[in-house]
């Protein structure tokens, strides 16, 4: 992680605004609380919005559909949402 945001800083210095996205999975993958996906999504989204707090960074999305309003027919499946999906997360709140 310290990689990643050392990256984020160099690019930040070069004058260029990066934006942090998370693409949301199907409603269908949050059923599992127990799952490896849903384990490991929760504290992600987590350090991805601290990240952006500390840095600055703007934060798009969310890996959860209820946050970005996407039903459950907006997917191609479980992980890839469609137009629509995507076009409803520039609408959320960055951070």
């Amino acid at each position: 992680m310290t990689a990643f945001i050392a990256l984020l800083k160099w690019v930040k210095s070069q004058g260029v605004q990066p934006v942090l996205l998370m693409t949301p999975y199907h409603q269908n993958v949050w059923l599992v609380e127990a799952s490896p996906n849903v384990k490991a999504m929760i504290p992600t989204e987590k350090i991805v919005r601290e990240i952006g707090l500390d840095l600055g960074v703007a934060v798009i999305g969310s890996y959860r559909p209820d946050v970005v309003n996407c039903r459950s027919g907006e997917f191609y499946d479980f992980m890839h949402a469609t137009a629509s999906c995507l076009a409803k997360m520039t609408a959320t709140p960055a951070n």
